[in-house]
């Protein structure tokens, strides 16, 4: 298939997922393939320089028409925040390719969580209504199976769902990919075990009652003296996972500039 061609069926895929992930309560684990398609992206234009505009444009617009179509049905966000903040969540995908060229990681497409963790933080920080954008709040809908956020925030359900996607993109679209008539029953099957563990822990061990929402976590970084009692330790702690994910891309990004200078 053409490389443009396929560019362009993957970015409707992310956009498709992605909206239909958010707003469709029946069908949330569709979320789990809307970032897949952009990985995708990613290995058909790594290590070509002249392709990094055609690079930007396949990442940038799907994120942000897909979170711009989200942004109109959530009361406290205006349509521009939506561009806004895909603009933030594709620069996970931009600075890896940057920080790839001049410190090759063995991570993968681990790294492009990192950064979007950091980029979800960095969003809340900014404006904390995001978090009704967070890949987390994507399963409000199913309370039980994502319980454990009261220990790790929403940002500990955005690194499940960004796993899930990591693995979806072995499944469906890892070379030669879906788009080209390959599936990998297999690799699906022990994905779907691998993800589903969280989930039976989080449905058998932790109580849905103590579940960090998206207005929680406005309050935590707007006025975490409202949060609720039973709350007290988020409101000290806040978003472990987007705060350690900051900490970590920052080690990255000076790691590769150090690379850079030495090369």
């Amino acid at each position: 298939m053409e490389k443009n061609k396929e560019s362009f069926i993957l970015s409707l895929l992310c956009i498709v997922f992605l909206v239909a992930g958010y707003l469709l309560p029946a069908w949330p684990f569709l979320i789990a393939l809307a970032i897949a398609p952009l990985c995708r992206q990613h290995v058909l234009f790594k290590g070509e320089r002249a392709a990094f505009p055609r690079y930007l444009a396949f990442i940038l617009i799907p994120l942000s028409a897909g979170f711009l179509a989200i942004s109109l049905f959530i009361p406290a966000l205006q349509w521009y925040h939506g561009l806004f903040y895909g603009t933030l969540m594709a620069l996970s995908f931009f600075i890896f390719w940057l920080t790839d060229r001049y410190a090759p990681n063995r991570l993968g497409f681990f790294t492009i969580m990192i950064y979007w963790l950091a980029m979800e933080y960095v969003a809340v920080k900014l404006l904390p209504d995001f978090a009704f954008l967070l890949l987390g709040s994507s399963f409000n809908a199913y309370p039980s199976i994502i319980a454990w956020t009261s220990e790790t925030g929403i940002m500990g359900a955005t690194a499940w769902i960004f796993l899930a996607n990591i693995l979806a993109y072995y499944v469906f679209f890892k070379e030669p990919g879906i788009l080209h008539h390959t599936f990998r029953p297999l690799t699906l099957a022990y994905s779907l075990i691998l993800l589903s563990i969280p989930a039976i822990i989080s449905w058998q061990v932790y109580s849905s009652d103590y579940l960090v929402t998206p207005q929680d976590v406005v309050l935590a970084y707007s006025r975490p003296e409202d949060l609720p009692g039973y709350l007290a330790d988020y409101a000290l702690a806040g978003e472990v996972f987007g705060r350690t994910a900051a900490w970590v891309s920052v080690l990255l990004i000076l790691y590769s500039l150090v690379k850079r200078k030495v090369k």
